[in-house]
């Protein structure tokens, strides 16, 4: 199967099938050993996640006008961006989620663990013009919300995304978890502090956020390569 250029995640599933086909054979004393149990599966090259330039995700959260829609579409993208959020926390967010005093907001993750994190100006403002526009008292229900009044959907902020990129010409499919990625990517460039990074994604392992320092030295490598005097020797 290698040598025709199958996959080894492709693989796996097919030894998969193999070992549970003989470990029942055997169980029934139909074969008399199971010569499964020392095959090796292959290792799974690691896909490194998609990221946005920061130039992008400034394009991306620009208004282009003031009615009740786009404010919010720009204040999710601030968010997801400024906390490095999954989708599904974004959703999640209520109003009174939201410590301005601090400059925290309470986001509840994986596994039902509440953690605190902390989010810019620029998503503060975005948040405030939203709220502003929509007249929401402070505490109340959802931040975000859709045309129906109701707790806007993780598809409903898929889509919204996708759109949007494309509107601004960005050919790739674009989806929320990019931004997360995004916000990863540049806070780890910019602290190279790995255990800050996992604390502000809520990783219950490091193993998971160490996946950045590889895009962190392929951004680093392009940089090399386009400036350094001795790249093209």
């Amino acid at each position: 199967m290698r040598h025709h250029g199958i996959s080894g995640r492709s693989i796996r599933r097919h030894l998969s099938s193999v070992r549970g086909f003989l470990a029942y054979l055997f169980t029934h004393k139909i074969i008399s050993s199971n010569c499964a149990l020392d095959l090796q599966s292959p290792k799974i090259n690691q896909n490194l996640p998609k990221i946005l330039d920061y130039e992008q995700i400034v394009i991306l959260a620009t208004p282009r006008s003031q009615l009740v829609k786009e404010l919010r579409d720009v204040a999710i993208i601030e968010v997801i961006y400024s906390c490095g959020l999954r989708v599904s926390e974004l959703v999640s967010l209520d109003i009174n989620s939201i410590d301005n005093i601090q400059g925290f907001l309470q986001v509840m993750g994986k596994g039902s663990k509440m953690r605190n994190t902390p989010f810019g100006k620029p998503a503060q403002r975005a948040i405030a013009n939203y709220l502003q526009k929509i007249n929401i008292n402070q505490g109340q229900g959802a931040l975000f919300l859709n045309n129906k009044q109701q707790r806007i959907s993780v598809r409903s902020v898929q889509e919204m995304i996708k759109k949007r990129a494309l509107e601004i010409g960005i050919k790739v499919g674009v989806y929320p978890h990019m931004l997360r990625h995004a916000a990863a990517t540049h806070f780890l460039q910019s602290s190279h502090d790995l255990r800050s990074v996992q604390d502000f994604l809520g990783h219950e392992s490091i193993k998971s956020t160490q996946v950045y320092t590889h895009l962190d030295f392929l951004e680093l490598s392009k940089v090399y390569d386009k400036f350094h005097p001795r790249a093209k020797k």
